[in-house]
């Protein structure tokens, strides 16, 4: 879910070189030495295909508006960077090729109201205008659940666009009857270029044929995506069944599957 969430909604060419198979969630809380109340929700350790550069994304989720959020971002960031130093051989850390690793900083807010908090850090200090060029600053990225349109998280079709949706008060039902339509709108389209693209009566007989199997195939496979989704999200089997039209049994070795 969390790779879907940044592969989704982050529009950056570093999310493309992810090393899935290298994601490490930190199990570590990181608590703020002066908001005792507060720690840090998700650090995951992550590394890139081409270069190997390891990095962190550190996730903060928020059901209000916390004005403070930039000061604790950097708070937490600078406490992973001080673990870091502290656990790298004094003779590593002394060289000059000695580099901390990057931390992505972001939200993920699921609030009723707008998100109203500065969304760089330089905004939380005071005429900062004045100090171009000289102050520290960064820019987290901000996921609003309420941001999203319901056509682009049907169009998205995954299992944290679906989370999205519900959590915009859409019912498990509905979310799964707009998903299939979305599904058929996008086989009919292909149909009717598959339609455009053919130049003799026979060829466009024969691809009609193809595609309409493959068509057939992949609303199955979608149907199928669509169950294990809801199976997550512990929607019962009924809704499934009349959401998707599978039958118990189809369902039930979507389960177990899921569940080995």
């Amino acid at each position: 879910m969390f790779l879907e969430l940044i592969k989704t909604f982050v529009r950056e060419k570093w999310v493309e070189t992810i090393d899935a198979d290298d994601l490490i969630l930190v199990n570590k809380s990181y608590v703020l030495q002066d908001f005792s109340e507060k720690e840090a929700d998700i650090v995951y350790r992550l590394k890139t295909r081409d270069k190997n550069v390891i990095f962190y994304v550190l996730l903060e989720l928020q059901s209000t508006v916390d004005y403070l959020i930039p000061f604790r971002l950097l708070l937490y960031m600078v406490e992973i960077w001080r673990e870091i130093f502290n656990n790298t051989p004094q003779y590593e850390r002394e060289s000059k090729h000695f580099r901390l690793p990057p931390i992505i900083p972001a939200v993920l807010y699921n609030g009723a109201g707008s998100w109203t908090a500065a969304l760089s850090f330089k905004e939380m200090l005071d005429r900062y205008q004045d100090f171009c060029g000289h102050l520290l600053d960064f820019r987290y990225l901000l996921f609003d659940v309420n941001r999203y349109s319901e056509e682009e998280l049907i169009r998205a079709a995954n299992l944290i666009a679906g989370v999205f949706l519900l959590d915009q008060k859409m019912r498990p039902e509905e979310l799964v009857g707009r998903m299939i339509y979305n599904l058929e709108l996008t086989l009919a389209e292909m149909q009717q270029q598959a339609l455009l693209k053919g130049k003799m009566e026979g060829k466009i007989e024969g691809k009609i044929e193809g595609k309409l199997e493959g068509k057939l195939e992949g609303k199955l496979e979608a149907q199928q995506e669509i169950a294990r989704n809801l199976l997550l999200l512990n929607i019962d089997i009924d809704t499934i069944i009349k959401a998707t039209g599978l039958s118990p049994e189809e369902i039930n070795v979507l389960r177990k599957q899921l569940e080995n």
